[in-house]
């Protein structure tokens, strides 16, 4: 890796990422950016032309392949850190960190790949992943359960915080059909 390193570095002049902005705290060993960059690196591997798969893939379980036994440097077996070594297991993506790396990114893409291309087409795809995908478990939809909001999928859990952010955080509850709901169940 020096190696290769020392030659991109020597033609291309990058920037290396300074140390103070790796974060590692509050994290999981398995999160650790280091091991998240080797993941994607290896994914890059497996997965020649990977825009391409991404948009020609329509089955979300397929897409979901994509990111299983993802072969990464043997280093990392050892390693969550650059020469810190640890005890070797094996790092793998969990299925919901699979469903929320889709949810983050290849939702997003595909909806601004159709905006951009003026296809809709890709746009009607990023919504019925979203719907195919399961809802996220954080503080915020945990909240709307509470009041009695049901949420199945990811397209109602990113309504939901859609809705928090334009409603709830500017306090606009009387404009929000579901604010006028929570309040008169009061």
């Amino acid at each position: 890796m020096k190696e290769e390193y020392t030659f991109l570095q020597k033609n291309y002049s990058p920037e290396p990422i300074e140390k103070h902005l790796w974060k590692f705290m509050r994290l999981r060993p398995q999160n650790f950016p280091t091991i998240r960059l080797a993941q994607f690196a290896a994914l890059i591997v497996k997965s020649n032309h990977l825009l391409s798969k991404v948009l020609d893939i329509k089955d979300t379980d397929a897409l979901r392949k994509l990111f299983t036994r993802l072969d990464i440097n043997l280093y990392w077996e050892t390693h969550y850190r650059f020469d810190v070594e640890s005890k070797p297991v094996i790092k793998s993506l969990g299925q919901s960190s699979i469903d929320i790396l889709l949810l983050n990114t290849f939702v997003l893409f595909l909806f601004s790949y159709g905006k951009h291309t003026l296809q809709e087409y890709f746009i009607n795809r990023s919504l019925k992943l979203l719907e195919k995908l399961p809802a996220e478990q954080n503080k915020i939809v945990t909240n709307f359960d509470s009041v009695g909001i049901k949420v199945n999928t990811a397209f109602d859990s990113q309504a939901l915080l859609e809705l928090k952010n334009n409603y709830c955080d500017h306090k606009k509850c009387l404009q929000c059909g579901v604010g006028n709901k929570i309040l008169r169940m009061a």
